[in-house]
């Protein structure tokens, strides 16, 4: 039988904390690898550890912190929050 993860297990191979996956379980499911659904258990959330493996595989990589931070800011533009337009 495969090896199931559980929301701690995910947490740890993600590196991420365990309140973080169970946020995205509620809040944006999309952002996490497919889940397993058993009959006996659904509202259990489990992973498949070869699915998050090609889920880890599938993400893009970034090469730098963030696209947007290496656009030069516009004379015009200023660093901080963005108000919304009257």
């Amino acid at each position: 039988m495969e090896k199931l993860l559980d929301t701690d297990a995910l947490a740890d191979l993600l590196g991420i904390a365990t309140a973080t996956v169970r946020n995205c379980l509620s809040d944006s499911p999309h952002t996490l690898p497919p889940r397993v659904i058993l009959p006996a258990a659904p509202s259990k959330p489990l992973w498949r550890l070869a699915d998050v493996e090609d889920w880890i595989r599938a993400l893009p990589l970034r090469t730098t912190p963030s696209a947007a931070a290496a656009l030069p800011l516009s004379s015009s533009q200023k660093r901080g929050r963005r108000l919304p337009a009257p």
